[in-house]
């Protein structure tokens, strides 16, 4: 039982270690990454689904930007 707890706890800790992130606008690496290990934790949460969008979206808006200045 004291298993579960742990694994509960720190599943609260990264998720809201990703949603503090999201609030910083940190749009990194790092928070893709934690979305993909809350998600194959849990991946009901449609937060998670809409925050992840989010980041990949701001991956391609950075691409965009970037390839529009180099041309």
């Amino acid at each position: 039982m004291w298993f579960m707890t742990c694994l509960c706890e720190l599943y609260m800790s990264v998720n809201l270690q990703y949603l503090f992130q999201r609030q910083a606008g940190e749009y990194d690496e790092e928070a893709l990454a934690i979305s993909a290990q809350l998600l194959l934790a849990n991946p009901d949460i449609t937060t998670l689904w809409n925050i992840r969008r989010e980041v990949l979206l701001h991956f391609k808006d950075e691409d965009q930007r970037y390839n529009w200045t180099v041309q």
